[in-house]
């Protein structure tokens, strides 16, 4: 994604964002964990994402029926990112100030567990 995303401009990318973003939710009808949990390390993520991963701010994305390995694996690189930049002092690609407090203590499986959490919620 870096490769092909690194060659737009800002007004390519405006158009993108626009279009992604005018696109409807369609939840898939897959069986969802009818008593699942809200794992308690996954509570962090409640105020920017909300509880069940639609968020009520604009400038945060939801991630509430995103498929688990795709969380699983930002989530991943962002913690990764996150131990980089403090020991290493050095810039980071997947580097974010608001998350990286987040992250630095989750373990694999936690962060397994808040995947899984929010891929079985309802995107609306």
């Amino acid at each position: 994604m870096s490769q092909r995303a690194g060659t737009l401009n800002k007004h390519e990318i405006t158009l993108i964002a626009n279009y992604y973003s005018s696109l409807k939710c369609i939840f898939s009808q897959i069986k969802t964990k009818k008593s699942q949990t809200m794992p308690s390390k996954a509570k962090r993520c409640v105020f920017c994402h909300g509880s069940t991963g639609k968020t009520p701010y604009t400038i945060y994305p939801n991630i509430g029926g995103q498929k688990k390995n795709y969380l699983s694996r930002q989530l991943f690189a962002m913690r990764e990112s996150a131990i980089n930049v403090i020991q290493h002092a050095k810039k980071e690609a997947r580097f974010h100030r608001i998350m990286a407090p987040s992250m630095l203590d989750l373990t694999d499986k936690e962060i397994d567990d808040i995947s899984e959490y929010f891929s079985q919620q309802r995107c609306r």
